[in-house]
């Protein structure tokens, strides 16, 4: 399907577009605007040595600056391209402009890379179209590069995306179906000034998610109560100190703090209207099959591992749970 670009980014995208980041989220950001025939786009970044400064010059010459997670933003080129009356916005929120299919966010001080991989693999051996999506592997720009933007058909493709603070603190136009907070930690500041910026920052998602669609583990609750931040109703999840599970044992959510992760993914299954048994069934036969990469040298190609490899081993693997156990067209309504 071709992607429909909306009214208000027209104008910009027919300007020069610069990419903040020569990373995973720069080469997704490359293929997507190739894909939607913007004829000049120019990346920037200090880290990987490209040849480009962002400078005044450069940023008068754009009408759109789109940034990787690797961005602040007190960034001084972003400063920069503010002062100088760009659009800016986070890789997220724009591949999430061209999105029609569905979207998990997961979020968490801890456990991110393998909760994304877990219910992407959870979804996929019960029929469904998914694909893990992190911001130093597979981005989500790639994605919606990649398969054209998803899908508006019954069944949708879903897009499972780790959402880290840096990237939450930005969000503006990034919606999700369901977000699963897992934790939080008031030592991992996440380039923010103190822990209740960062937490501030996470915070962002609950804006950003469908009625009904977010929940939290036990320590978000915490947190949430100290700055005095109302949860949504029916969000909080009770994840730590749960008495062992038979159902887990020899799984790699048998024992904390992957543990944590199963509870909290178990109380949205439920609430989605899957049966409980498909993720205890997903829980037995999962393995992390790789975590998004450390280092943003790989290519694009090898950060799609990921994905590839959930598909290879749901092929040779025996045929997905019944197709009549996916009663539900959508995870949760949407309702913005």
């Amino acid at each position: 399907m071709s992607l429909t670009t909306p009214v208000f980014l027209r104008p910009l995208l027919a300007r020069p577009v610069a990419i903040l980041g020569a990373g995973a989220c720069g080469r997704g950001l490359t293929a997507l605007l190739d894909k939607l025939g913007v004829v000049e786009t120019q990346v920037y970044d200090q880290a990987h040595g490209t040849a480009f400064d962002f400078n005044v010059d450069a940023a008068a010459r754009c009408g759109l600056v789109i940034f990787s997670s690797d961005f602040r933003s007190d960034h001084p080129w972003l400063m920069t391209a503010r002062a100088t009356g760009c659009e800016c916005m986070g890789e997220l929120d724009f591949a999430a402009l061209f999105w029609r299919g569905q979207v998990i966010a997961v979020a968490g001080s801890e456990g991110r890379e393998t909760l994304v991989e877990f219910l992407t693999f959870a979804l996929r051996s019960n029929g469904f179209e998914a694909s893990a999506v992190c911001d130093r592997g597979y981005s989500f720009a790639q994605l919606v590069a990649d398969c054209g933007g998803g899908s508006l058909a019954a069944a949708e493709k879903i897009a499972v995306c780790e959402v880290n603070s840096s990237q939450a603190g930005t969000l503006r136009h990034f919606r999700a179906d369901a977000t699963l907070w897992t934790n939080y930690s008031e030592t991992d500041f996440d380039g923010y000034s103190n822990p209740a910026a960062c937490f501030a920052a996470n915070w962002t998602l609950v804006a950003c998610t469908a009625p009904g669609g977010f929940v939290a583990g036990s320590s978000v609750q915490v947190f949430a109560s100290r700055w005095h931040l109302p949860l949504p109703a029916r969000a909080a999840v009770a994840t730590v100190a749960q008495p062992a599970d038979p159902r887990l044992a020899e799984t790699v959510f048998a024992t904390y703090p992957m543990r944590e992760s199963f509870v909290l993914a178990a109380a949205w299954w439920g609430a989605a209207g899957f049966q409980p048994g498909e993720l205890y069934a997903a829980a037995r036969t999962f393995r992390v099959a790789r975590k998004c990469p450390s280092s943003e040298v790989e290519t694009a190609e090898t950060a799609r591992g990921l994905n590839s490899k959930i598909a290879d081993f749901l092929s040779a693997d025996a045929s997905p749970a019944n197709s009549s156990a996916l009663h539900a067209t959508t995870l949760l309504n949407r309702s913005y």
